[in-house]
């Protein structure tokens, strides 16, 4: 071999471990870009999971029709933390009662304003098209599904219940269907569906949980009064009579919201035959009778406060926190008016934005009570 070809052994040894040393390093690299890729795809598919569950749950709580879900749950609580002293508040006692009372009561909400949209699709694709069943992201057949398993939900532990808590579940469960369902279908019939909403809204769900969070009060007193009779119902009344005065108000509230639901949906309800009271009377007479009777609700409550505040308060802080409530509901009473005038009643969506408002106005109200 020439001299200029000559090539030493080490270096002939070193270039084998090269090559041997470069096809293992292409071997892992192979492995890595694989693993990688199993692990992108399985990345993709829990987060495909996750969307998916996601997508779900934002498609069942717009079928739950959010604002009403929020008020009963907010309605329930604030009744409980009015009803019960406040040193009671953190106690296990009342956080088992409230979530006993709250579980059945949201499931019984869901399955009232599902069986509503189930039996409304045609009317909703006219008044509320954004609607899950309406709008078509959500099948008629599953929204019967999720009805019927919120019922079961609801009166799964029904036969245990406190008989206030009863009375308010099972109450609003049979009128909640007469409204919705034939042969009844109370929403046919204008003064019938508005005595429904204003029972539903107004007795069951404030007398009701109002009872049933005084009665652990009660009970912790070493009283009884588990069995249902008239004279334990009249004893109540007389012993708290400040339940009258928060379910007359938010009876006449339901009232007013049960007239205002309805002004918005005009055109659907007047082609399917629904003769609510602004097909009938107007939508225009009947926005103004309910936004001047809220109004009027509101300022009188008060007036009827602040002239009372003093004589049931039993504390300066409780009547300062009185004074301050009804300070709140005056501006509320100012704030619907000043609104109510720049609606106009024929634009369904000014109106049912309006009606939106008024929830919120709901809402705060119901805040105000654990402070009275």
């Amino acid at each position: 071999i020439p001299l200029e070809r000559r090539v030493p052994f080490k270096f002939i040894s070193e270039s084998k471990e090269y090559v041997r040393s470069s096809s293992s390093k292409s071997i892992n690299l192979e492995g890595l870009r694989c693993a990688a890729k199993s692990y992108t795809d399985n990345n993709s598919k829990n987060i495909n999971i996750f969307q998916q569950v996601a997508d779900t749950a934002k498609i069942v709580w717009d079928f739950s029709r959010p604002h009403t879900i929020v008020g009963s749950g907010l309605s329930i609580i604030c009744l409980f933390l009015f009803a019960t002293p406040n040193h009671l508040w953190r106690t296990k006692q009342f956080a088992q009662n409230l979530l006993n009372s709250l579980i059945p009561s949201l499931l019984m909400n869901l399955y009232i304003t599902g069986l509503n949209q189930v039996s409304d699709v045609e009317i909703d694709q006219i008044n509320k098209p954004y609607l899950p069943i309406a709008s078509g992201v959500l099948s008629k057949t599953n929204a019967i599904i999720i009805v019927c398993l919120s019922l079961i939900g609801a009166l799964f532990n029904v036969g245990r219940m406190d008989w206030p808590l009863q009375a308010a579940i099972v109450g609003s469960g049979i009128l909640g269907t007469a409204y919705s369902l034939p042969p009844f279908r109370l929403k046919r019939f204008p003064l019938l569906a508005a005595l429904c909403i204003l029972v539903v809204r107004g007795s069951l769900v404030n007398l009701g949980f109002f009872l049933q969070a005084k009665m652990h009060v009660i009970n912790s007193a070493g009283k009884s009064l588990n069995v249902f009779s008239w004279s334990a119902l009249k004893e109540l009344l007389q012993s708290y009579p400040e339940s009258v005065f928060v379910t007359a108000f938010f009876a006449v509230f339901g009232l007013v919201i049960a007239i205002m639901k309805d002004v918005p949906d005009v055109k659907g309800d007047t082609q399917y035959a629904i003769p609510s009271f602004s097909v009938t009377v107007g939508a225009k007479k009947m926005f103004r009778v309910g936004w001047t009777l809220l109004v009027s609700l509101l300022s009188a409550t008060s007036v009827f406060s602040v002239v009372h505040a003093s004589r049931i308060a039993s504390s300066t802080l409780t009547q300062v926190t009185r004074y301050i409530a009804a300070a709140m509901l005056g501006i509320f009473a100012i704030d619907l008016r000043k609104r109510a005038l720049k609606v106009e009643a024929e634009d369904p969506d000014k109106v049912f934005s309006y009606y939106m408002h008024m929830w919120n106005i709901f809402y705060l109200c119901y805040a105000l009570l654990p402070f009275l």
